[in-house]
């Protein structure tokens, strides 16, 4: 994308995450029709909304969770306490999913539904930092599940063929 057209793109979401929270899906569902019109139009033509709607959707996704080094929400070393910056700096990330106060909702794209917080907002909440936790060690329980269930897997087959 041009410039020219990411930086609008950025101001759109903007104009929109004031309006409406953090949530990419509703974001780009307002923008898009105005930030792509001539693609927007092509792709409901061809049959392909869905697919340009899902990869804005990923494209706002990516900007509200890991914003560009010049963004406001961006985590600066003075906006954090000097003791809590060991713990920070090594974060993967720099905002993190609290999850809507409904918690199981899942959008049309089967996200959970919730607010990316900037991790420089979370050391000042400590309930939305909590959150944020708990919803991780939630999805690192499915996933270490799913990681047994695979090895289970890999464990008969490779029995089968010792047999």
């Amino acid at each position: 994308m041009l410039k020219r057209k990411l930086d609008g793109f950025y101001r759109a979401i903007e104009d929109a995450r004031r309006e409406i929270g953090n949530s990419p899906a509703q974001i780009a569902d307002a923008i898009l029709d105005g930030a792509f019109p001539n693609a927007w139009v092509a792709a409901r033509q061809d049959g392909c909304d869905d697919m340009l709607r899902r990869g804005v959707i990923e494209a706002i996704r990516r900007y509200v969770v890991n914003p560009p080094a010049s963004d406001p929400r961006q985590v600066h070393a003075n906006d954090i306490a000097p003791d809590l910056m060991p713990l920070v700096a090594p974060l993967a990330r720099r905002a993190y999913l609290v999850p809507s106060p409904q918690g199981s909702e899942m959008d049309e794209e089967m996200r959970t539904l919730g607010f990316y917080v900037p991790v420089a907002a979370l050391v000042r909440d400590l309930g939305a930092l909590r959150a944020a936790r708990d919803f991780l060690a939630v999805k690192t329980g499915h996933l270490t599940r799913e990681v047994e269930r695979l090895t289970a897997l890999i464990d008969r087959l490779e029995a089968r063929a010792d047999v």
